[in-house]
């Protein structure tokens, strides 16, 4: 393998901008007070898009359901079978289950949004509003592809 220079219409096609993270959930999204640490910039390149973000956030006790992170400036690609992912830097006030050592982010296709999920020795679980304390924050960042 080698590579390929951008031919040249390409470099046209590259662009950046901010989005605002945004902290949800599947059956209730809640109205969480966030804090001035909520920020996110991204590249795009072609249909290629890579994202940082940080989010803080006091939690509403309504919120209910898998936990999401939604706002996504793009649309997945909506390839059969295609998943993205995104990796935390750092983060607080998530509870990790025993034998889940860490927490990422995870997409499937055709969605503008992620759901945190925990990995280790326990396999791949979804986060739900159970898992998260009064209060969180998040840094990261993700990259996937668009149509």
């Amino acid at each position: 393998m080698g590579y390929q220079d951008l031919a040249a219409g390409e470099y046209a096609r590259v662009t950046q901008g901010l989005w605002t993270p945004t902290i949800s959930a599947t059956a209730n999204a809640g109205a969480h007070t966030y804090t001035s640490e909520r920020m996110g910039w991204y590249y795009k390149i072609g249909s290629y898009v890579h994202l940082h973000f940080c989010c803080a956030m006091a939690k509403d006790p309504t919120i209910s359901g898998d936990i999401l992170l939604v706002g996504l400036p793009f649309t997945l690609k909506n390839d059969l079978g295609y998943i993205a992912g995104g990796a935390i830097s750092s983060y607080n006030g998530f509870n990790l289950p025993t034998n889940f050592e860490q927490l990422g982010l995870q997409a499937t296709r055709n969605n503008n949004y992620l759901n945190f999920t925990f990995s280790g020795r326990g396999g791949i679980l979804v986060a739900n509003h159970t898992h998260i304390s009064t209060g969180i924050t998040v840094r990261g960042n993700i990259s996937y592809q668009t149509n």
